[in-house]
């Protein structure tokens, strides 16, 4: 049933990252990549199983071939295309807190500040798994809100490194593949010559290519 008081969008790569050439001065702090954790014990950090975009609900297109816009549906629906592995009424989809291989974040907003107030539920932002390969999510792929191990970026400016896939057929070719990702730089290998800054206030250490 499609549920027509909420409006969600869909987020892709949270980029550009915050990086550093290895051997440069410490960086100012990560940008674009530091990831939402919900407050411990908040109420409204965990949506009820009734919710919106519930964990193991699935969405659909509201259109065929749109990309924008979603609405719930039953997972064995034909027109579904991912699944809801994480939920959160609170937080930002710009910076969320979701599985490694997460394909994509929708936000969710209620149609107005009364209702989102009145109905925690209708608003925050769902982490979801498409149910069909390929997975942009995946090592290596180029898409998904997180950088994981295995991902390779480009560099975008000197301050800057965007998510590419490492098959070459994105739109830029990669220029480093990560190959750990740490609490702090000195704990990267020696092979690093790139550090990255990703979800979770942690180092990507990526290798040249």
């Amino acid at each position: 049933m499609r549920n027509s008081p909420h409006r969600i969008s869909r987020y892709g790569p949270v980029l550009p990252l915050a990086l550093l050439l290895a051997g440069c001065a410490p960086s100012q702090g990560f940008t674009g990549a530091d990831a939402y954790t919900p407050p411990s014990g908040s109420p409204s950090s965990s949506p009820s199983a009734t919710a919106f975009l519930a964990i193991g609900t699935c969405a659909a297109h509201d259109r065929v071939g749109t990309g924008g816009s979603f609405h719930q549906v039953s997972c064995g629906d034909p027109a579904a295309v991912a699944k809801v592995t994480v939920r959160r009424a609170t937080g930002s989809a710009a910076n969320p807190d979701c599985p490694d291989t997460t394909d994509f974040v929708l936000s969710v907003s209620g149609t107005s500040a009364a209702q989102a107030s009145a109905s925690p539920d209708a608003q925050g932002y769902a982490c979801l798994r498409d149910l069909r390969p390929p997975h942009p999510g995946d090592p290596g792929m180029g898409g998904g809100p997180n950088t994981i191990v295995g991902d390779c970026v480009y560099t975008e400016g000197p301050d800057e490194a965007e998510e590419t896939a490492c098959s070459g057929t994105g739109k830029h070719p990669p220029g480093y593949k990560v190959i750990a990702i740490v609490s702090a730089r000195a704990d990267c290998p020696p092979a690093t010559s790139l550090y990255v800054g990703v979800q979770h206030h942690k180092v990507g250490c990526a290798r040249k290519l």
